[in-house]
């Protein structure tokens, strides 16, 4: 969703008979009116295998930002002004991880003042720790005789502390973290088995558990607000027929929304008053808008 909720970006699929292609576009949520703003034959330009975007970002109101892979080792980031309608900036990085910023490297140092016996390069801290925005990290160590608790990273208070201990066996197992105030939900799993664990003042406890074929696919999504938490956890990679579990954590706690059996992603508005789902119809996906103040 843009930010003042009147637009929502999306993507789509166009299959070709060596690669795969990613168109992509917007919706006008007043007028019901479609846009394409990257068509598949511009999209091949960026291709050298196949062309997919794996992030999409709202600069403004008017701006999105795209971020498309060549299905190699570059990436085309796009900014297109929606009020024209065409591209207005390009640029290329390398690989399709996260880009280090000042906050990164931050973290990283603070990382290598709590644990000094641990080496770890700043792609490390990338790869094993989740950002809890503005200025939580929360990690798993993954390193020959260590623990192989959860930890958090505080910045701002320059803390750190154990979340949730997990026995020897536990390594490589923490998958993802959703936070509200300074409570967190760790996405945990191990074997075919993903548990959800609420670690706030009252302790560590289990609040839903599910199957999944490999645990180390899953990951979870943080949207809404700091204190009105919606999150997808994902059972595998998105663009897989396997279910994802949507979940709304307030005041009142967290409960599983109902979705349907072929529900795979979610976005929600900035000012949580409308939902989008994304779920599979035969062999295509479908979004629905669900405006969230409607009874």
């Amino acid at each position: 969703f843009s930010p003042n909720g009147r637009y929502l970006a999306f993507t789509r699929v166009i299959a070709q008979e060596n690669s795969e292609l990613t168109e992509a576009g917007y919706l006008n949520l007043e007028t019901g009116k479609t846009t394409i703003l990257l068509d598949a034959k511009t999209s091949k330009q960026y291709a050298v295998y196949s062309s997919f975007i794996y992030r999409i970002k709202w600069i403004s109101n008017t701006r999105i930002e795209f971020w498309v892979s060549d299905g190699d080792v570059d990436t085309a980031v796009l900014i297109y002004d929606i009020t024209q309608n065409k591209k207005i900036a390009q640029r290329y990085v390398g690989g399709e991880e996260d880009i280090p910023t000042k906050e990164h490297e931050a973290v990283a140092t603070q990382f290598a003042m709590a644990f000094p016996d641990i080496k770890l390069h700043l792609s490390g801290m990338l790869q094993q720790g989740i950002h809890v925005p503005p200025d939580k990290w929360v990690f798993q160590k993954n390193y020959a005789k260590q623990d192989n608790h959860v930890w958090l990273i505080d910045r701002k208070n320059n803390t750190h502390r154990v979340l949730l201990e997990l026995p020897d066996e536990g390594v490589s197992t923490f998958r993802s973290a959703i936070a509200r105030g300074n409570a967190f939900l760790l996405v945990v799993g191990y074997q075919n088995t993903v548990s959800l664990v609420l670690v706030d003042k009252k302790g560590a406890r289990i609040i839903d558990r599910f199957a999944t074929e490999n645990y180390q696919q899953v990951y979870a999504k943080q949207l809404g607000s700091e204190w009105d938490v919606f999150f997808v956890v994902h059972t595998d990679h998105v663009r897989t027929r396997n279910p994802a579990h949507f979940y709304h954590w307030d005041k009142h706690g967290i409960r599983k929304l109902k979705t349907g059996p072929d529900f795979i992603e979610a976005d929600v508005s900035k000012d949580g008053k409308k939902l989008a789902l994304v779920s599979w119809q035969g062999d295509k996906r479908v979004v629905r808008v669900i405006d969230t103040t409607r009874k």
